[in-house]
This record gives C-alpha cells, structure tokens and sequence, in this order.
C-alpha cells in the first residue's frame, strides 16, 4: 500500500520545531476528545456578532472576522489579530494543545504560573528567549499574534530571537503601573505590556479603537472634574485676570467674538508653513484645516462652547493686534479651562487621530485574546516618548502653550493623554486616580511622579528663581520658522514669573535675578543690576551667526542652545558680584535710563517695546590683547595676556562662538561679571566684548581659573617653573590671590 504524503501543514511544524529546538508536538487529542472540542468551537462559532455603526449586527462568516474575539462566555472583545483566535483548552497535565489556537512553543509556556507568580524587583524574571520572529505562527497562534502585535517589527533584526520576560505592575519602574496590581508579559523590550485581566473589559487596560467612542470623551469630563473639584490650589487661578480683547471661536455657531467672560479650550498645535487665515475677522472660513475642525469637535464634546485658536482668534493682518495678544498669552492658556494639544502632524491638515477623518493607524490599536481562563490585553506605551518624537515638540512657540496650560489633553498616534498639575490620566489605562493622590488630595504622591514633573511635563514655568533659566536653557534648543520670533515666542513665560511671587523682570531676555536663591538666604544689599549681572552669565554650546535685529549680551541675539555657565556647579551665594555694579538702558529715542527708573515706568506702561538693543554697563574691567586664535571644531580658543598688580603676567585662554575672528595684536575688552567664592575658581568671571563694526559686542565668557592661565612674575618666571607636579589642580586657597590691573568703566555695549 502507498505511503500517504505528510501534510504540508505538518511538514512545516516539524520544520519549524528543529530550527526552535524544541520537542515534537504530542499527537492529536482522540478522536472523540476530538470531535468535542470541535463541537464547542462550533457552538462559539454561532455566537459570533460584529460591531457597526455602533450597534451589534448578524454573525458574519469567521473568515471575515477581523477585528473580534471571543471569550468563552460569548463577550465580545475588538483586536487588531488578523483572524478569530482563542484557545479553549489550556495546557494541561495531558499535554492536549488545540492546533487552530496555539502552537507548540506557545502551548509550553505555562501562563498559570508566569501570571500569577511575584516579582520582587522591577527587573521581572526572564521566562525565554523565544525563536525569531520569522518563526512565528502569527497567522494561526493567538499568543504569537498577541506577542508580534506589541514590537515594532521594523526596528527589531531579523533572526534575533525574542526575550518574553514577566513583571509585577507594583514593582515596574514605569510608575503609574505600581499603582495596580497584575502581572504583565513584555516582548523584545516593547514598551507596551501585555496584561492579565481576570476583570476582562472592566479592568484598567482599556480597548483603543480606530475612533475615539463618546464613553472615551466621558471619561476625559471626568478627569477635568477631578482636577477642578479637588485640585483648588495647584491647578485653580490665584488672582484671575481676563484677558483685554480676547476673542473666541463660536464652535456652534462659527463666529469669532469678543469674550473675555466665557469658559473656553485653547488650542496649540504646529502651524505649518501656510498662512491661511480668515478673511473675515468675524467669521471662520467655510473650510478649516483638519485639526482646527477636530478641536472644536473635541471641545464641543467636552460640552464646551468656545475655543480659542491663535490664527483666528487673533486679527494676522494687524500688527498692532499681534503685539498685544503675544503679550498676553500666559493669560490666554492659563486662563483655558483646558488646553487641546495635537501632538501629531506637520501642520493644522493633519488632524486629531481618532476624531474624525484621521482614524488611528492599525498597529497603535488594541491587541487582545482569551487564552485558556487568561483574559490578555495590550496596553499602550506611556506617552512621554511619542510625544518627544513629534515635530510639535521641537517648535519654540509650543513650548510655552504646554508650560502655561492649567490641564492639557494631547492627542498623539496611539491615545488621549490628559496631564494637570498635580495628575495625569491616560486613555488606554485606567489607574485608580483617588488612591494615587495624597491625603490633601492636591496631587499624586511622590512614588508616582518624578522629582520635577508631574508626568511629561513641568508643573507649569516654575516655583523657583533658578527655573526661569532652565526655561530659557530648554528654550534656546527648540526651532522658530521665523528667527524674529525668538522673544515672543518666550514673553507668556517671563510674563508668568513677573506675575508670581518671585516677581522677576527680564530685559530683552536677560532675567533680573531677584536677591534669593533656591533655599538659600536673601543677598544682603542686592540690586537690580546685581542681577542683571547674574543673568550674563549665559554662554553658547557652540559657533553662532548673531541673529539680526538684537543685541549681542542677550542669548536672543545668537543662534543656537545657550547655558548659565554658574546654574552647573554653583549656588548664588557662592558668586560675588560688585554691589557698586550699573545697569542703564537705552530707547529707541535715545534716551538713557538708569535701569530702576525705566522699570518703574515699565510697571505703569509697556515700555519693552521701547527698549533699544544698546545698554550701558558701568563696573570693573580689564584690558584683553590677543595672542593667538586656534580654530576648534565648536569653538575657537583665545590666547591672550593679563596683567597683574605686582607686575606679573597670567598667559589666559578664553573660548569664543563668535564667528568674528580677532587677530593678534588686537585689544578686547573684559568685563569682570563676578567671582567665585567656593574655591573652585581662583580669579573672577569675565565677560570678553571686542569692537564690531564700531559697536562694542559680545565675543565670549570665561573664568580665569588654574585651568585656564599661566602665571609668571613680574621677572618672567613661571610660578610653578621648579615642581615636577606642575601640571596638577592646586586648592586655590594655597595660591597666591590674583589682583588684576583693572579700571572702573561705563561700556557701551550693543
């Protein structure tokens, strides 16, 4: 009798276990065992349904079923698996395994006992190295699709195999999962976790559909109730102050109206290179871009009636109009009930995902299946990194609207992330809000935020004076389509630190440092222009053109990132600036002020606007012949000569990233900023300004440290000429002080 051909079917899983190295699968069941568990399939088969429109409509053929699964009570479950799977038998003492369901690797891995046993560090416990994913049964496996559907299958080499690894969710280092308590499988690193949810849809991992379901919005109500009933003093306004002029989006009706009384949403997203606005200031076109017509969708199911939205609610073609509201915007988003940020796209066409035409993409959707009595569920990523990945999150201008907002609900690819200043919600998990929060209520506890945010961001522009640099220093890193912009883009955050309690002025970008330092006690005898000083201490990280249109001793004036040289290593107390220091400022009349004269005007009336790029600077200074210039690759280094009091000389080197090159024999300039008081700098901080086009301009900063000069006498010997250690740090208290030849100058610097 003739051999009858094996399966192809069956060839292929032989193959497949000889390249796993695993065992051969057991035989099938009997047939009567067989025939039973057909007989049940058949019976799940009958209560198949699909979901449209909302409603529950006939059984359609399995071979369709695309988006169900089935659990073994009849509930319906969306997922993204490519067919109908779930394993009805278990893996059991009799080694039986349903082949349609699992495949053999997958029906070896005993679940019962990765779900249900503890971890006791945020490592978790590798369960295996799974074979390539080439290797999968993707198509027929639930576990393999479940798995496969977690991993960016773009970014992960081929024939690497795959760790499946288990973690206790109150012993993850993502710190909303301590707050629940399951086990949670991973594959290849992904940082969307499968969960076990013995509650099925009523647990914390929720569906995410291609389309956001109006129970989603609801919960999104919910969440800003939560924050407005509980939150009275982080997330409430102090000392409300409407907004002069204020115009909103009618979103019933589509007319822009004044409305400085009205509860509103703001909107930020990134404005694109178009400039498409409303002919008729009154009215919006009959065609918006895509997001703009998604958020007044979002706020009108948030039950909210006005939006405000930058290209409308803000005349384009008046100048005078633009100025006003610019300066103003701390006010317009804190005062924002909430802001809709669409963390997606390139311009307003894009739209908000799951909102209307854009639907979410297939692979950000929810992937769940019934195992055996394991009801698992992918969760969604935690949003901080596809956020950081969107272009909304390079622009200058967005960094403000995120930083001023009271409560901001982002809409990235995968969900609806809502984030105040004492919580944060996600769309995809549900987390236990009132147990997260301490006793006050006030916010989350401490184990679920990190030290300086509450979840992605700040908890608003700051609470300290050191802050308001940060603010500049993450600033200074973002992208502006328009270079004049670079001071606007920032007055909604100087504007809320004048306002706060901390109370700090800026000119033309350079803060007025107040006379207290974080847990630090008040400077006695502190000025304005001693803080002033304080602020020049700002240096590039690298070559820069200078930016037309301002000065060169603000950061505004150059291209690039920017950091306060005293914020790394210092504390205020341990930098000494001259009490005797002057700060005066000219207008665009030419009128010379004394900076305290002009703020108390400026208090009065806007005066910035007056502000011309000139400032005089009266305090100590130094004469700086160069050397020698050598070209580095950021930076070019100076090599110059200073003179001291008893004769001797220092052999200094200072960097500059002015792209202005000064040849030897030319004489600089040096400002002495300050010193340094807590031993880590021998000399003082001195702020180099050469000759440009008959203007006194910034060239660079530099300490005269030990690292940084050469000392000889006033014989021409060098100080450390005799010790064979000469190369080495000496505690700057064993050295001798350095007095500088210095003069006392008022320098006119542009």
């Amino acid at each position: 009798m003739a051999k009858i051909p094996e399966p192809t079917w069956e060839r292929k899983r032989k193959l497949a276990d000889a390249v796993n190295n695993e065992p051969p699968a057991p035989e099938p069941p009997p047939t009567k065992l067989r025939k039973e568990i057909e007989q049940k399939m058949s019976q799940l088969d009958e209560s198949i349904v699909t979901a449209k429109d909302g409603r529950y409509h006939a059984r359609i053929p399995k071979e369709r079923l695309e988006s169900l699964a089935v659990n073994e009570r009849g509930d319906i479950y969306p997922t993204i698996l490519p067919s109908f799977r779930q394993s009805s038998v278990a893996p059991s003492k009799r080694r039986l395994r349903v082949r349609s369901n699992l495949c053999t690797r997958c029906a070896k891995i005993d679940l019962d006992t990765l779900l249900s046993r503890p971890h006791k560090t945020q490592a978790g416990q590798l369960v295996k190295n799974l074979s390539p994913v080439s290797n999968w049964e993707i198509d027929s496996c639930a576990l393999c699709s479940l798995l496969s559907s977690t991993m960016d299958l773009r970014y992960w080499p081929s024939g690497r195999k795959v760790p499946l690894r288990t973690y206790s969710s109150n012993k993850m280092g993502n710190k909303p999962w301590n707050s629940i308590s399951t086990n949670l499988l991973q594959a290849g690193y992904s940082e969307r976790y499968i969960v076990s949810q013995p509650e099925g849809m009523e647990g914390p991992v929720k569906i995410i559909k291609d389309e956001i379901e109006e129970t989603n919005f609801d919960s999104v109500k919910s969440w800003i109730s939560l924050c407005q009933d509980k939150h009275a003093k982080i997330c409430s306004i102090e000392n409300h102050s409407s907004v002069p002029g204020l115009k909103l989006i009618g979103c019933i009706t589509s007319d822009i109206i004044l409305a400085e009384d009205k509860p509103y949403l703001a909107l930020s997203y990134v404005w694109g290179s178009g400039s498409e606005v409303s002919e008729n200031p009154n009215k919006l076109p009959e065609t918006l871009p895509n997001t703009i017509e998604d958020a007044i969708i979002v706020a009108k199911k948030l039950g909210y009636r006005y939006l405000w939205v930058d290209r409308y609610c803000i005349d384009q073609e008046s100048e005078e109009e633009k100025a006003d509201q610019c300066r103003k915007m701390d006010l317009i988003y804190q005062n924002a009930d909430l802001t809709i940020i669409a963390a997606t796209g390139e311009d307003p066409t894009y739209g908000l995902p799951g909102v209307s035409l854009r639907k979410r993409k297939p692979q950000h959707l929810t992937a769940c299946s019934k195992i055996g009595k394991h009801f698992l569920i992918s969760a969604e990523s935690w949003p901080k990194e596809a956020v950081e990945e969107t272009k909304w999150k390079t622009r200058a201008w967005t960094y403000q609207e995120a930083l001023l907002s009271r409560r901001r609900l982002v809409f990235t690819e995968q969900q609806m992330y809502f984030e105040c200043y004492g919580m944060y919600c996600c769309e995809s998990v549900h987390f236990p809000l009132q147990t997260m929060h301490r006793k006050d209520m006030q916010g989350f506890k401490s184990v679920f935020c990190s030290e300086k945010l509450v979840g992605i961001f700040p908890k608003g522009v700051g609470t300290t004076s050191i802050e308001i640099v940060r603010r500049i220093e993450e600033y200074s890193e973002l992208n502006l389509t328009n270079p004049s912009d670079i001071l606007w883009g920032m007055l909604g955050i100087f504007n809320a630190f004048q306002r706060s309690r901390l109370g700090i002025h800026h000119c033309l970008g350079i803060p007025i440092l107040p006379s207290m330092a974080q847990r630090a006690k008040p400077i006695e005898g502190w000025t304005p222009s001693m803080g002033f000083f304080f602020g020049l201490f700002w240096d590039l990280q690298e070559r820069s053109e200078r930016r037309n249109g301002f000065p060169s001793w603000s950061w505004t004036g150059w291209y690039g990132p920017v950091n306060w040289k005293w914020a790394d290593t210092m504390t205020w107390p341990e930098v000494t600036i001259d009490p005797g220091v002057r700060l005066s400022v000219e207008l665009i009349d030419g009128q010379i002020l004394k900076w305290e004269a002009f703020q108390e005007i400026n208090t009065k009336h806007n005066m910035l606007s007056r502000l011309s790029n000139i400032i005089y600077l009266a305090a100590w200074t130094v004469d700086i012949p160069i050397v020698k210039r050598e070209k580095q690759k950021d930076k070019d280094e100076y090599k110059a000569i200073l003179k001291l009091d008893d004769g001797g000389l220092l052999d200094w080197q200072f960097e500059s990233t002015s792209t202005i090159e000064f040849l030897p024999g030319q004489v600089c300039k040096g400002i002495i900023l300050g010193h340094d008081r807590s031993g880590l700098s021998t000399g003082p901080a001195i702020l180099v300004i050469g000759k440009v086009n008959n203007t006194m301009e910034r060239v660079g900063l530099g300490w005269v440290d030990q690292w940084y000069y050469k000392r000889w006498n006033k014989d021409g010997v060098w100080e450390f000429a005799n010790e064979e250690d000469n190369h080495l740090w000496r505690n700057p208290d064993l050295l001798e002080p350095l007095e500088l030849v210095r003069s006392w100058e008022e320098i006119r610097l542009g």
